[in-house]
């Protein structure tokens, strides 16, 4: 698909310099109405690479804007309209945040890996958690979620590393839970106190 580009903006991040350049091309017909798709700016993707680093918004749900940073550079370009990888994601976005603003007593086994995100802190996994009851174990905690396809109990792993939610995995077998999520962390806490204190004697 050929892209209509409003313009670019080079800056440099020391400097601060701007350099608006405007882009010509011939615009595509898909646009997307502000009022279906939300009202603001949501990163949509992002691809890295050693030397560069590319990420596309979605502005008001009818703008697609590309940011390429590279040698101390930003390019921003703004397009009339949104490609079709970018709208696949930016839907796929929107239907995430959907699900993440659900209460817990709503997610089923499914929809767990979309509920959670890698990067939470374990005091916002706890709250999120809310009177679900969970397991302790080694690396976090050990979680039953319905599944209403299979119609039975699935156990999920919420391993954390340094206070952040660092995966979440599915298990063939595991412990079903038994404590209430609070008491659950207290005492995910004491057995770290105790850990410190077996390595001291």
């Amino acid at each position: 698909m050929k892209r209509f580009a409003i313009f670019t903006i080079t800056s440099l991040f020391i400097s601060g310099i701007v350099k608006p350049n405007l882009m010509f091309g011939q615009q595509s017909s898909k646009n997307l109405a502000t009022s279906a798709y939300g009202g603001d700016t949501i990163l949509v993707w992002t691809t890295k690479t050693p030397l560069s680093e590319e990420k596309h918004y979605v502005i008001e749900g009818k703008q697609e804007m590309r940011i390429y940073i590279s040698d101390g550079k930003r390019d921003t370009t703004i397009f009339a309209d949104i490609c079709d990888y970018t709208m696949e994601k930016y839907k796929a976005e929107l239907n995430s945040r959907k699900i993440r603003e659900l209460p817990i007593e709503k997610i089923d086994a499914d929809l767990v890996f979309t509920y959670f995100t890698i990067g939470e802190s374990v005091e916002d996994v706890t709250r999120r958690l809310g009177k679900k009851k969970v397991h302790v174990s080694n690396r976090g905690y050990e979680v039953v979620f319905f599944n209403k396809f299979s119609k039975k109990n699935e156990v999920f792993e919420l391993c954390f590393i340094n206070g952040k939610l660092s995966s979440i995995s599915r298990p063939s077998t595991n412990t079903l839970p038994t404590n209430n999520v609070w008491m659950a962390f207290q005492l995910l806490e004491l057995k770290d106190i105790l850990d410190n204190l077996k390595k001291i004697r």
